[in-house]
């Protein structure tokens, strides 16, 4: 997943081509894509 984010991925598509992860990692890689996302936001608004 570090890895992922770390080669730009920012969506769970985007996470799910590159780890080959199957539909049942979806859900957990939705929850991580959001937490990044909120956290983004709130650099970007610091």
């Amino acid at each position: 997943m570090h890895a992922c984010v770390a080669a730009g991925a920012r969506t769970a598509r985007q996470v799910r081509d590159i780890t080959g992860a199957g539909r049942d990692c979806a859900t957990c890689i939705r929850k991580v894509c959001a937490i990044l996302k909120r956290s983004e936001e709130l650099v970007g608004t610091a």
